[in-house]
């Protein structure tokens, strides 16, 4: 390589695009080694999440979600699928104990995009789910709704009470905006007593953690939310709009069916005669227990890991080669110099002190970059580029004492 590198006449020219295709490395064995740690973490913390969901072996979500026979309707923007599902579907598996838990607000993904929103985020919950996770009103009363309530249930913490008028204006107005979806969208009549809703405040004893059901909610506090405000939904004081509940996202979606005696094949068995009723049955094929998904979730992660892992390495090694190349080439421009201050005892990164100093600002510039592409400063990036560099910088300067000193005997013999 040296001798190959002495009879080109542009040195430099080589030299730059080096450093530009190491560059382009660096940066992307950064993001790529980021990425791993990030799929490990999530792994790490569905692992852990799954020992809390103990209980979701007694639900199940209804996915694939397919379009089935219903591409005309979503081409001409009909809510048919829609109205099947939550208008008619849903009492039927709400009566046999199915949760309604919607929390999709607080899913991380959302919390970001939606971080300069103004409004008062909620959870909308029907009232199996607090059957079955209760929450306590400020008498340490377990919260208890009839499915004949008509009135808008809002629950509370207390520590919200001096918003009171804010939070009923709020859901005063987002009621509304409801109504005219469900009118203007679905084209259903609206009934009576919903027109006519009153919203009712429970207030709740502080410091409650909510169980999310949701694997995208707050991984790290282990799909927990704390002190939410909670809507309640019943048969009677509800829209088609409010039970958003089957969406195709599996464990993240709001309903999460009661199975019956754990059975997947059973419970699917007793539904379908209603399935082709409503002509769901070419959309909900498939019923698969909250465990199977997040299962399959964690092998969908791990296959991810081993492909960042294989292109990782391909980039390792693509790096350590245009990192040993470089160092060849800037040491063959100056060679004879670099020797000289060798033997008169100046110090190594003195003697260097170019490449030092063309190294470190390079990679000013790449974490820089790395800033940009993922539009935020992230600590745990900067510390992998960081480690990045000093595993660039170990490699240099050992390729450099190697170089110098195979050239030494030839540079004293004049032999260049």
């Amino acid at each position: 390589m040296s001798n190959i590198i002495k009879n080109r006449k542009d040195i430099n020219g080589i030299f730059i695009l080096n450093i530009l295709l190491k560059v382009v490395f660096s940066i992307l064995l950064t993001f790529v080694s980021f990425s791993i740690y990030s799929k490990y973490i999530d792994i790490c913390n569905t692992q852990q999440n799954l020992k809390n969901w103990e209980h979701s072996k007694d639900y199940a979500v209804f996915y694939p979600v397919k379009i089935g026979y219903d591409q005309k309707d979503l081409e001409n923007n009909l809510p048919i699928y829609t109205s099947s599902v939550d208008g008619e579907l849903y009492p039927i598996l709400n009566k046999m104990g199915s949760i309604l838990i919607n929390t999709r607000n607080y899913e991380e993904t959302a919390l970001l995009l939606n971080r300069d929103y103004k409004g008062i985020e909620s959870i909308t919950v029907n009232n199996n789910y607090l059957k079955e996770f209760p929450v306590y009103d400020i008498h340490n009363n377990p919260v208890q709704v009839s499915e004949d309530t008509n009135n808008w249930i809002l629950l509370v913490p207390e520590k919200y009470r001096d918003r009171e008028k804010d939070i009923l204006s709020f859901f005063e107005k987002d009621r509304a905006s409801s109504i005219d979806y469900e009118k203007e969208f679905l084209h259903k009549e609206i009934p009576y007593n919903i027109k006519n809703q009153h919203i009712e405040i429970v207030w709740l004893k502080n410091d409650q953690k909510i169980f999310s059901f949701n694997p995208e909610v707050f991984k790290a506090e282990h799909n927990i939310i704390m002190d939410p405000i909670i809507q309640v939904v019943t048969e009677k004081n509800s829209l088609i709009t409010d039970r958003s509940s089957i969406l195709g996202g599996g464990c993240t979606d709001p309903l999460k069916i009661k199975l019956i005696n754990r059975d997947t094949s059973l419970t699917y068995k007793i539904l379908e005669p209603e399935l082709k009723r409503l002509k769901l049955d070419d959309n909900l094929k498939h019923l698969i227990t909250v465990n199977q998904f997040i299962l399959q979730e964690l092998y969908d992660i791990q296959k991810q890991i081993n492909e960042f892992l294989l292109i990782g390495l391909g980039l390792i090694l693509g790096l350590l080669i245009l990192i040993i190349q470089n160092t060849i080439v800037f040491f063959n421009k100056n060679q004879r110099k670099f020797i000289v201050h060798r033997l008169f005892g100046i110090g190594f990164f003195r003697t260097y002190k170019e490449y030092s100093l063309l190294f470190f600002i390079t990679w000013i510039f790449q974490l820089f970059i790395c800033c940009i592409v993922n539009r935020a400063i992230d600590v745990k990036l900067i510390l992998f580029g960081g480690v990045i560099m000093l595993i660039e910088l170990a490699v240099s300067v050992i390729s450099l004492i190697i170089i110098e000193q195979r050239n030494k005997v030839e540079i004293l013999k004049g032999g260049i």
